[in-house]
């Protein structure tokens, strides 16, 4: 039988309603795993080399998208090579990579199933998926522009779920057809270069740039239509389209309609590096960062298992 462990990470959005949670995955899994809870980003790092150690084989994730784009770069320094197979234990607001995995259950139900998959009981589906490499770190998900700037609202407050991403949704597309005074704050505009894979594009008014092997990067929108598809790259797209033109082709970006216009570059890429007249905020599966020198290089990454019970 497989080694397995598992990290809960206790500040994860979902996770923070139920503090008795460690105590229930321990109860559920007994001796079967070793249990790690974290609090705090850095202890990861730890976590991961312990596992290694220990040679650990599967790794349940008890978190969000965050946790798992953190959890999967740890793994990855401390590994090197072959990182273990991992199942997501749904614990964050939106659990866009478990739901793009074919995952929406209950985390304690899928810690009860895994438990029976490895006991011989149950079948479990395993999906392969791809990630990107960015720097030193690992994800589903990139994007900048009008992508942080959805999400940032949508993280605002303590109210999560489809209520509130309608209605952040709804107060974009307000902004972007009268431009009252939040509208500079709420679609930033950018020039930049994009080299990707030996083309050369040069962009006077960014509003927003994604890249995604999963085809759906939250909230429903599936804009990275192609993603996960190929083996080949990552779905990439960047966007000089106005904030009025996204409100005219929201059923597009919703429902992964390719959007025709010279305005969009949209094609499967192995590397891109973008050059920003300023640095520029982007995210990596929910987090934010800032870019360094105002560059960003993305990367078509090594993949890893998800068991999907």
């Amino acid at each position: 039988m497989e080694k397995v462990g598992i990290i809960v990470n206790v500040n994860a959005s979902g996770n923070k309603k139920d503090r008795e949670l460690p105590s229930k995955i321990k109860d559920i899994i007994g001796e079967f795993a070793l249990v790690r809870v974290t609090s705090e980003l850095s202890e990861l790092n730890d976590v991961a080399h312990e596992f290694n150690k220990k040679e650990i084989e599967v790794v349940g994730i008890s978190g969000g998208d965050g946790t798992l784009h953190h959890t999967l770069t740890n793994l990855f320094h401390a590994y090197k090579e072959k990182i273990p197979k991992v199942f997501v234990m749904c614990g964050g607001t939106m659990n866009t990579i478990a739901k793009a995995s074919g995952l929406r259950r209950n985390q304690l139900e899928v810690l009860k199933r895994i438990k029976e998959y490895f006991h011989g009981n149950i079948p479990v589906k395993v999906v392969k998926k791809n990630l990107i490499r960015i720097g030193n770190r690992f994800g589903f998900i990139i994007g900048g522009g009008l992508v942080t700037s959805l999400l940032n609202e949508y993280y605002s407050g303590e109210e999560r779920g489809p209520k509130k991403a309608a209605r952040v949704v709804w107060r974009l597309a307000r902004a972007a057809i009268i431009k009252g005074k939040e509208y500079k704050r709420l679609f930033p505009v950018v020039k930049g270069v994009l080299k990707a894979d030996g083309l050369f594009c040069r962009f006077e008014s960014i509003t927003a740039f994604l890249g995604a092997t999963v085809n759906e990067i939250g909230l429903g929108f599936h804009i990275t239509y192609m993603g996960g598809k190929t083996d080949k790259g990552f779905h990439f797209l960047v966007s000089e389209l106005s904030p009025f033109e996204y409100v005219l082709r929201l059923p597009e970006l919703y429902f992964g309609i390719p959007i025709k216009s010279k305005k969009v570059f949209d094609r499967i890429c192995e590397k891109v590096e973008m050059e920003f007249e300023d640095d520029v905020y982007y995210t990596i599966d929910g987090d934010m960062y800032l870019t360094e020198g105002k560059r960003l290089c993305a990367e078509f990454g090594p993949s890893v298992e998800i068991l999907a019970p």
